[in-house]
């Protein structure tokens, strides 16, 4: 199998040169050699020629423009990938198994990061007949030479991104795919790659995550109190206007502004519900009486979610007692073990990358309370009396997901439960294990390997530890 061609574009403007040169050393030090460099140079008063030449003398595979004008990302990520098909147009090359990396000016890539995502792209081709259109991977933030603040990211879930771009500004997309999507938009000049990424994924085409710290990225630097508010404002506004556009081509309906939350790194989606109280055959609530609703419009929340043609399973955030979380979603292990996300961490605490608290697709809900819908359900034949407990509920929701549907956990839904959910019998256990055991083996997609697994899981002071497991 040939190895991917990979075009790495650089957007230079207001460059720091030490930074820069950082960069440009971690790319000589690749250890894959098809790629190539695209620097496009918005600084005003001097170029980088010079520094992109020493670090690539007589290399063809480095390519310098100086920009004219200086109308920010878009308009350079538009610029080089006119290039890169430029290029392979007159090589006589095929857009086909090549792609395009975007990559910051001032970060860095590990010395294998290339040849990590080409194996991982030759891994993805060997099971499946078409290729990725989108590949990313996990990144930490860079300050100085230190590293720190990982993210550890999901296989991708649309639901998660609709709420915040989880993703990330740097990614790489298919040739064809780029051809076929279009530029990027000019005249968003924070959300333009949120933007992007959007229209990106509702092509539906396959995507791949690499669950490898691959990407170090330079954080941001702070800006003084008033003027880090502005940024925000600014930040959180464009972003929900790409949103909004999205939702519009897809149809779907809204009952009120989206608005911002947690300073804007996030935004709250009010899907349109409101015809849960005459649509009743629409859906299955399944609420046992124990439970009790500490959030409002629960019903009419849940069927918002329900009315998307995609969505199965619409479950809520569990409290127990002293404002702790029982579970605001499950995840599961190789060994078929099923975990409450987030289990015992305090209501009131920021999250790992605020996940408690945004919806976002999930491998199973908490079926005590949540709302199910009844097309889904009837075609799918219920829920399998063989099993017990959580099994029942994992296995409904990994069939709707093998025909097409998705699982989602609303957090801005929370009731409180005064007991567990009940737990799976040993044969229930070992019948689920028979029935799943190739997806069960890949692990939870929705749950990145690199976070500890078992009940203490979303901690990064967990991993490594040898945790308490849930029987």
């Amino acid at each position: 199998m040939e190895m991917p061609g990979i075009s790495v574009i650089v957007w230079l403007h207001e460059t720091k040169e030490a930074y820069f040169r950082d960069l440009l050393e971690s790319l000589v030090s690749q250890t894959y050699d098809r790629w190539e460099l695209y620097v496009l140079d918005q600084n005003p008063a001097y170029g980088f020629s010079s520094m992109v030449a020493e670090f690539f003398p007589e290399d063809d595979r480095a390519h310098y423009r100086q920009l004219k004008n200086s109308k920010g990302r878009a308009y350079a990520y538009n610029i080089g990938s006119h290039y890169v098909m430029a290029d392979f147009g007159k090589k006589g090359r095929d857009l086909e198994g090549n792609y395009i990396f975007f990559v910051g000016q001032h970060d860095r890539l590990q010395p294998d990061a290339l040849l990590q995502i080409a194996g991982a792209y030759n891994r993805f081709m060997q099971k499946q007949e078409k290729a990725p259109e989108l590949i990313y991977m996990d990144h930490d933030m860079l300050v100085g030479q230190d590293r720190m603040e990982p993210h550890f990211k999901p296989e991708l879930n649309m639901e998660l991104l609709r709420h915040c771009n989880y993703i990330g500004q740097h990614f790489l997309v298919s040739c064809s795919a780029a051809y076929a999507l279009g530029e990027f938009r000019q005249q968003l000049s924070y959300a333009c790659v949120y933007e992007y990424l959007l229209r990106l994924v509702e092509m539906g085409g396959a995507s791949l995550r690499i669950p490898m710290l691959l990407y170090h990225e330079r954080m941001r630097e702070k800006l003084l109190r008033k003027e880090e508010k502005v940024w925000q404002k600014r930040f959180a506004a464009e972003h929900i206007l790409a949103v909004e556009a999205s939702l519009r081509r897809q149809g779907i309906l809204l009952d009120g502004s989206i608005t911002p939350a947690a300073g804007g790194a996030w935004w709250q989606i009010p899907y349109d519900g409101k015809g849960v109280a005459t649509q009743q055959r629409d859906y299955m609530f399944l609420h046992e009486p124990s439970v009790r609703a500490l959030t409002r419009s629960n019903l009419q929340k849940m069927y918002g979610h329900l009315c998307r043609k995609d969505v199965a399973v619409v479950g809520v955030r569990f409290l127990k007692g002293g404002f702790a979380m029982e579970n605001c979603g499950f995840l599961f292990d190789a060994q078929g073990d099923i975990y409450p996300a987030f289990y015992d961490t305090k209501i009131y605490q920021t999250t790992y990358d605020n996940l408690a608290g945004i919806p976002r697709e999930v491998s199973m809900v908490d079926f005590r309370y949540c709302m199910i819908d009844a097309k889904v359900y009837r075609k799918l034949g219920g829920l399998d009396p063989k099993l017990s407990g959580r099994d029942q509920m994992l296995d409904f929701c990994l069939r709707a997901k093998k025909a097409g549907y998705r699982t989602i956990v609303d957090p801005g839904i929370i009731v409180k439960s005064p007991g567990k959910q009940d737990e799976s019998s040993r044969v229930s256990h070992e019948a689920m294990l028979e029935k799943w055991a190739d997806l069960l083996a890949e692990g939870d997609p929705y749950y990145n390997p690199n976070l500890p697994m078992g009940l203490l899981n979303y901690r990064l002071d967990a991993i490594g530890s040898e945790e308490e497991r849930l029987a």
